[in-house]
């Protein structure tokens, strides 16, 4: 991968021996720590051919290992009856255990601003100026990203999904959300978001009030995730996340919107019939916010002009606007 300071030293806009972006959709296992807890306390049985010899797959086998105490102990008494009729108890009760992840774009679109790297999905230089413009523009925290589709506003631009550290609330994550809202700021976005989502150990989705889209258990593809989002924003404000494993989490966006979550996976399903649902936990300020931009501030954000990495990003945005890529 090519360096910020490399690109800057291109000339001609020619990209000489420029390596490919990696492929986005390697399936990846669904489970972590939180489902493989909750999975052993309630006496589901293991996730088949999980190892822990793969790395991707120790979370969920030790959040097994830890729930087992829990389930032997929900055996001898009978207060497992009040947690099998609410499994968000359960879910609530574990979801600290689940990292958030931050959902950002190095695109431009916001009204009033130079239009940067928009609507570039499918082209390979492109999305890799914008993986390049994030890291210049991010916390040091959030440097560690995987490349996973978005959609907005008719549009689809690559998204890049790091994880932020666990806590009681997403909402009291202050470190995380100075950070998130910085690099927001050095990107010029309109909003940022941080999310975690909990899957309810049993229940159907009346249950929840979000839920993880896969294909058959594996992860949604980049023209999965356009397609998708293209059908829901027909007729409801969902909110379809391309997550880190490669899963979808699915929520209602907007406070009018009275099309219900049911309603809302029907549509999903209809534009794709093979979705596999799996209904969870996520509830505003406490598993995720969403801040626009005049908030950042008060995260303790500052202008971009008056932060290293800021001022870096508008280096790279002058380059940017120099190869037609910036308004």
């Amino acid at each position: 991968m090519a360096t910020l300071a490399e690109l800057l030293r291109l000339q001609g806009g020619a990209f000489v021996g420029y390596p490919q972006m990696p492929n986005k959709t390697v399936p990846q296992p669904q489970g972590g720590y939180a489902e493989g807890f909750l999975s052993s306390a309630t006496g589901f049985p293991q996730q088949p051919n999980m190892s822990v010899l793969d790395p991707n797959q120790a979370a969920y086998l030790e959040g097994r290992q830890a729930g087992e105490p829990v389930n032997i102990a929900a055996m001898a008494v009978p207060l497992g009856i009040g947690v099998a009729r609410n499994p968000q108890m359960l879910a609530r009760a574990v979801s600290p255990l689940s990292r958030p992840q931050t959902f950002t774009e190095a695109t431009v679109t916001a009204e009033g601003l130079p239009r940067t790297l928009a609507n570039i999905s499918g082209n390979p230089a492109a999305e890799t100026l914008a993986l390049e413009r994030y890291r210049a523009a991010a916390s040091p925290s959030l440097q560690d990203v995987t490349q996973r589709q978005g959609y907005w506003m008719g549009e689809s631009n690559p998204v890049f999904v790091s994880e932020g550290s666990r806590s009681l609330s997403v909402g009291g994550n202050k470190p995380l959300l100075k950070e998130m809202a910085q690099t927001a700021e050095n990107l010029e976005q309109a909003g940022a978001t941080a999310t975690r989502a909990t899957a309810l150990p049993f229940g159907d989705l009346s249950k929840g009030n979000a839920a993880f889209l896969t294909r058959n258990g594996k992860p949604l593809s980049d023209k999965d995730v356009v397609k998708l989002n293209q059908a829901l924003s027909e007729s409801t404000d969902a909110v379809l996340q391309h997550r880190k494993g490669g899963e979808g989490l699915i929520f209602k966006g907007g406070w009018n919107d009275q099309t219900s979550l049911e309603d809302i996976v029907k549509i999903a399903q209809k534009t794709i019939p093979d979705l596999k649902i799996k209904p969870a936990l996520s509830s505003p300020k406490i598993d995720r916010t969403y801040y626009e931009r005049p908030e950042y501030q008060s995260l303790g954000a500052v202008p971009r002009e008056e932060n290293r990495r800021g001022k870096l990003t508008q280096a790279f945005d002058e380059f940017l606007k120099k190869r037609g890529y910036r308004e």
